[in-house]
């Protein structure tokens, strides 16, 4: 039996077990196409450690950036993309929010039916998976770079023994990719290191993320942000210059008019240092004075720009600014929940992107290898679903079990609304607490087609018990 090297280099060959289906199926239909074929040797250089820093970006700089990558040499675009979060703290703030909103959810493999085969293969991949979390969380993560950047690639390592299993995986930059020759990412390596090699088959994670339709090589949002972080760099260069030019009061110096050139050298220094260090020592006779200015400008432009530089970074990237800034200026409840809306949406949409690739790329490969090419792949699910608001879901509940006119008088089980608001079901001999003086009212405190309306959440709760206690006694 021969298993795949466990090194991060692409293995020579993927060997299917002899008893495996797949194999069965590939030497009884001898289909070119089958997952089986062998993957060529390759030597893949760390290529993560030619990035340098792209240094001052200019107008002209950027320019010649994004005609490189127009080419597909992207190698510069992904080199300033990393910069830029490496250097700007709001950018790296708003695109980590982003990333961090589908990686910290849960997920779970769902069967693709309710067949026994299917189930059985659902809790096999699902168990492969558990015994990787921690390189499974390292892959999602770095997907989830594609946002930003349009594509990410991880490569995944095969351990091949009585059944085909993902040992683990090792996440790629997008520095050792090219599209020089074709609208999809090609590995570069020693041998073809200009317009690299097309990714063998079942042996990458390959999760592409549009923020626009178009080439992938143009795509991700960093991609318009670049331009925003040159205007910012810029307006603080400005600003520093301002402040030092402007912050400190002029310093002048008044010498005797017999003074010689080594006392005015001296008198020269201490203006200096009393610049920086506030503290000089001069001759007797010689004088220095700080001269206070008056600007109708403050400087506050500065800072007016680059905060408006970052609202438009904070649309970009989350679709929204009231759940990032806070101006100063008040804004409605309804309204933040509007943006806070706006981000969710951009949330379900990355959740859906990266639950279509990671089946197609692994839970695909996984269930073509070990249980053959009739059984359809599993599902993976990430919990996107963002938690309801409990006041407005007892509201509505209430409106529901209430009786007319009213309600809707609609029947419900005391178990649905133990499970709906995750409240565990009491003992018999355990004690219950109480709302109010009267937590459950009998048949004669609520008269058969009469029902008061509730003055507060208090009494609407109160009722909404009441109710749930006639209907199930």
């Amino acid at each position: 039996m021969t298993k795949s090297n466990k090194s991060s280099v692409i293995t020579e060959q993927l060997i299917l077990p002899a008893t495996s289906p797949v194999r069965k199926f590939q030497e009884a239909q001898a289909q070119a196409s089958a997952p089986t074929s062998s993957l060529p040797s390759l030597k893949v250089s760390d290529r993560d450690t030619v990035f340098a820093a792209v240094g001052t970006i200019h107008p002209g700089r950027l320019l010649a950036i994004i005609r490189q990558n127009e080419q597909g040499y992207i190698r510069e675009m992904q080199n300033l993309y990393m910069e830029i979060l490496e250097r700007d703290p709001h950018i790296a703030s708003v695109m980590q929010t982003r990333e961090m909103a589908v990686s910290g959810m849960e997920w779970q493999i769902t069967p693709a039916s309710d067949d026994d085969l299917d189930i059985a293969v659902a809790i096999f991949v699902s168990d492969m998976f558990k015994g990787i979390e921690e390189s499974f969380d390292d892959m999602v993560e770095h997907s989830l770079t594609a946002i930003g950047r349009g594509f990410a690639v991880t490569e995944i390592n095969w351990n091949i023994d009585t059944d085909v299993r993902i040992e683990s995986f090792t996440t790629l930059q997008q520095q050792r990719f090219t599209f020089a020759d074709s609208h999809d990412p090609r590995l570069i390596t020693d041998n073809n290191f200009v317009t690299g090699i097309e990714l063998p088959p079942n042996k990458f994670v390959e999760h592409k993320q549009r923020s626009s339709s178009g080439l992938t090589n143009r795509a991700g949002v960093l991609r318009t942000v670049a331009f925003l972080y040159m205007l910012k760099g810029f307006s603080l260069a400005d600003w520093g210059i301002y402040l030092e030019v402007f912050g400190m009061p002029i310093r002048l110096g008044k010498y005797p008019v017999a003074a010689t050139p080594e006392d005015k050298e001296v008198l020269k220094q201490a203006l200096i240092l009393l610049g920086t260090d506030a503290a000089a020592v001069i001759p007797d006779g010689m004088e220095v004075e700080m001269l206070t200015r008056k600007f109708a400008s403050t400087g506050q432009e500065y800072q007016t720009f680059m905060d408006w530089c970052d609202n438009q970074i904070s649309k970009v990237v989350l679709g929204q600014t009231l759940t990032t800034e806070n101006t100063g200026s008040t804004g409605s409840m309804a309204m933040a929940k509007v943006h806070d809306k706006v981000k969710q949406s951009l949330t379900v949409a990355d959740v859906k992107a990266l639950e279509k690739t990671l089946r197609r790329d692994t839970i695909r490969p996984i269930t073509l290898f070990n249980f053959g090419p009739t059984v359809i792949p599993p599902k993976v699910k990430f919990a996107h679903r963002s938690e309801p608001d409990l006041t407005l879901e007892v509201e509505k509940d209430v409106k529901l079990f209430m009786p007319a006119p009213d309600g809707l008088n609609l029947p419900v089980a005391k178990s649905h609304v133990y499970e709906k608001y995750g409240v565990p079901v009491p003992e018999d001999d355990e004690n219950l607490l109480e709302v109010g003086a009267s937590p459950v009212l009998s048949d004669s405190q609520v008269p058969d087609g009469e029902f008061k309306a509730p003055r507060n959440s208090l009494e609407r709760l109160q009722q909404f018990r009441a109710i749930l206690a006639v209907q199930q006694s």
